[in-house]
């Protein structure tokens, strides 16, 4: 029973534990390269435009290009050292370990390092009682180089979709950088903000557990678990005085503490009650605090060569602190008849501090039932055509009392300093005092089965979803004089299978062959909105939550279209935005016939037959509004594993295979480099050849035709691939080798424009998915290493 933490699922980590025995040592070592797998092709045109911004005028100069991606990426070489000691006698037992991984980043000059040392201690207390106590030290360093996005934009790789490639970005004699070529100053130079800015991140954690299980009866057990998780974190940035996109210097200092305490009492008693039922009853409790401080400073206007706060003029400054707490209860009841047939019922109370008096504590139940009918009599005549055969059902709730942050329900107040004088003003995310936690229902029923002699094994799986008072946040009007609100915007379904297949395709003295295949297929859909129909959640507001729509579909301007559905051109053949009456559009999408009447002749329709709210002048030309339309969809159609592994004697072999089809990608990115004012993108570059009309490209881009930019997200990638070999030496001390050469990320078979069609610049922002702008993508990645045991 999960409850209030688990509606986006859960994670579980099991750290590991000594043995009784003499001490086993274990050493592995590896050394990793790392690249990136393609990169964006841009105007490499040997001209370009003497005048962008007038379509009429075609005169051109002879220019030199430069694909300044060729600094920014480099190969990244890391090495990876790890080492544990496990062992113990018939009441202790031991496992220490510890580790160092040192790893450059594919953009240059960037690292990352991480410091680990874990010890957990079991001890036998009596015969009935057993403790075991686990630590975990971890340092980690890292040197980061601002990439873009919504953060920078004059990070690393947003700034080239900003420039026009007609100029080097290499500092001059003295060391100096500049714009290159003819590019705007504001967007900085791709070669200084790896040469010379600085950003780190440190971070120090400390992890530790206590726990006790006790069985002082026959089929009674206690476990109490106590927890406790502490971190501090250091970032810093600076851009150096005299820079391009900030001349006057800039620093920021972020100090960060966390500490998590958590303590969980488990009781569980499970005893016959006839010779063929046995009943396990479980009641428990669990209490989380956490606690979080952070002190974040930024100045600029620094003076020569300084790098601290109090060496410029301080601009911002926050002292923040935030605290929540969640508590809860369970009980559980199971009876099982047979070994065969199972019932369980359950219920869990759950409370959280960031819910306010009437709306922080929630109820969640559950019942579920398997039946394995491969243990009954009637089973025996299929045996061998159906080795094993169960079918399971259950039906739950589940909830996210950690959905919004711990003072989010309230309208905070930012202190301000003015003209020598103090005040406080409020935040740009209005409160909400009525907010409710999100709840989610879930039906699930499967089954799983093995045939031909329980080679294969298949497990099916069939879920539905529903997700009330769903947690979103809405995109204010700016009358309101906030932006953002986090709101119970109303109801999401999620109906979806899953499927994975075993097969054991041979199995010999020394060979084995075994091949895994998954796939799994999800619809979701908004079904109800409070307040209105639609409305904004992310990606620059080109992505929306719409009524009988998936959740997060791209919403923004289409080409108009003739009435066979190709691009209609302007009078001077450019492409344009589809025009007409928004609340018709609406209107139509949403079947109400009272505006959008299908009788109704002087309403037009698509080249499918759909009635819509776009309009015509008396020249074909489209009038009216700039119409918003859905033009892309970020949820994928189905995704799936191919994993095959073989082992033939002291030689291993592993391959793996995943695959997203369907799904759109907003490429911002292309969007950007379309604009006359940037004109960084090969698409631009073909205009300057004269092999597109003039002003196609920014058309498009100012434009702000997001059709053109929504591709698709399908992908096809060789995620890893593997092949080892253990070495059995004949020795008392090493007892085995194993040596393995691997790779990761090698292949993507996808028509994606830009770098990766798998990353995402909103991260896991619930609702905003298929967004790229300025992200670093996935590296290509090659292993050798080896592991040797004592």
């Amino acid at each position: 029973m999960y409850g209030s933490r688990a509606s986006n699922g859960v994670v579980q980590i099991f750290t590991k534990r000594g043995k009784s025995g003499a001490p086993t040592v274990t050493y592995s070592t590896s050394v990793m390269m790392s690249q990136v797998r393609k990169t964006v092709k841009v105007n490499d045109s040997p001209v370009e435009w003497v005048d962008p911004t007038d379509n009429t005028n075609l005169a051109t100069r002879p220019v030199e290009r430069f694909d300044y991606q060729d600094y920014i990426f480099d190969e990244g070489y890391g090495t990876d050292q790890f080492v544990s000691v496990s062992g113990g006698s018939d009441r202790t037992s031991y496992y220490i370990s510890g580790s160092h991984k040192f790893n450059e980043g594919i953009i240059r000059n960037s690292d990352f390092q991480r410091t680990t040392l874990r010890v957990n201690v079991g001890q036998t207390l009596s015969d009935w009682a057993f403790v075991n106590v686990g630590t975990n030290v971890t340092r980690s360093f890292s040197n980061d180089i601002p990439t873009g996005g919504e953060s920078f934009f004059d990070g690393a790789i947003t700034t080239i979709q900003f420039l026009p490639h007609n100029g080097s970005a290499e500092p001059d004699e003295l060391g100096n950088y500049s714009a290159p070529g003819t590019g705007n100053a504001f967007f900085g130079n791709p070669f200084e903000v790896i040469d010379t800015y600085e950003f780190t991140q440190e971070i120090n954690r400390f992890t530790g557990s206590v726990n006790l299980n006790l069985t002082p009866y026959e089929g009674l057990s206690v476990d109490l678990i106590t927890g406790y998780d502490t971190y501090g974190q250091v970032s810093r940035g600076f851009k150096p005085v005299g820079g391009v996109a900030v001349p006057n210097g800039f620093t920021r200092r972020g100090d960060i503490t966390r500490k998590l305490y958590n303590i969980d009492l488990n009781v569980k008693y499970a005893t016959p009650i006839t010779d063929d039922v046995e009943s396990t009853t479980a009641v428990g409790g669990t209490y989380q605090y956490d606690k979080a401080e952070s002190i974040i400073n930024e100045a600029n206007n620094l003076g020569p060569i300084v790098q601290t706060i109090d060496g410029g003029t301080i601009v911002a400054s926050s002292d923040f602190v935030s605290e929540r707490a969640v508590r809860g209860g369970y009980i559980q009841q199971t009876f099982g008849y047979r070994d065969r047939i199972f019932l369980t019922g359950a219920g869990r109370i759950d409370g959280s501090s960031v819910f306010g008096e009437d709306n922080n504590t929630q109820f969640y139940p559950k019942v579920s039932g398997a039946w394995v009918l491969s243990e009954e009599s009637f089973w025996d005549g299929l045996s061998d055509a159906i080795g094993t055969f169960k079918l399971r059902a259950s039906w739950g709730k589940s909830g996210n009392l950690t959905g919004i942050g711990p003072f989010e329900r309230f309208t905070n107040y930012n202190p301000v300093s003015f003209g020598g004088q103090t005040g406080l003003i409020p935040s740009t995310s209005l409160g909400n005092a009525d907010i409710k936690p999100e709840t989610q229902k879930e039906l699930e029923v499967g089954a799983d089965f093995s045939i031909v002699k329980n080679r294969i094994g298949v497990e099916f799986t069939y879920y539905d979803q529903t997700v009330d008072d769903l947690l979103l946040s809405r995109v204010l009007s700016p009358s309101t004089g906030a932006s953002t609100r986090i709101e119970n915007v109303g109801q999401l379904t999620n109906k979806g299978i899953e499927v994975m297949v075993r097969g054991v395709v041979v199995r010999k003295e020394d060979l084995d062959v075994n091949v895994t295949a998954m796939f799994s297929r999800n619809r979701n859909n908004v079904t109800s909105l409070a307040g209105g129909s639609r409305f904004g959640i992310g990606g620059f507001s080109s992505q929306y939550a719409i009524e009988d729509q998936p959740l997060g579909v791209f919403y923004w301007r289409a080409y108009a279209r003739d009435d066979n559905g190709d691009i209609l051109l302007t009078p001077g053949g450019l492409p344009q935005a589809e025009r007409g009456d928004q609340a018709l559009q609406i209107a139509c999408e949403t079947g109400d016939t009272s505006i959008c009447d299908p009788n109704d002749s002087s309403i037009r329709r698509d080249s499918d037959g759909n009635l819509t709210g776009a309009q015509r002048d008396a020249s074909g030309q489209p009038t009216g509004g700039l119409l918003r339309l859905v033009v892309g969809d970020p949820n994928p159609d189905w995704t799936g594993s191919l994993i095959t592994d073989v082992n033939y004697k002291q030689w291993g072999f592993r391959m793996q295979w995943d695959a997203v089809q369907g799904g759109d990608i907003m490429n911002w990115n292309r969007r950007n480099f379309d604009r006359h004012n940037y004109r960084g993108g090969y698409d631009y570059g073909l205009e300057e050849q004269g092999l597109v009309t003039k002003g196609t490209a920014n058309a498009k881009g100012s434009g702000l035709i997001l059709e053109e930019y929504v591709e698709d997200g399908s992908f096809i990638k060789l995620r890893e691939i593997a092949v080892s070999y253990t070495l059995m030496p004949k020795t008392r001390v090493l007892r085995s080798v194993r040596l393995t050469l691997s790779g990761r990320n090698l292949l993507s078979i996808d028509d994606y424009k830009n770098y990766d069609p798998e990353v995402t610049i909103s991260g896991r922002n619930t609702g905003v998915r298929g967004f790229d702008f300025g992200t670093v993508p996935i590296p290509r990645t090659y292993s050798l290493g080896a592991t040797l045991t004592f």
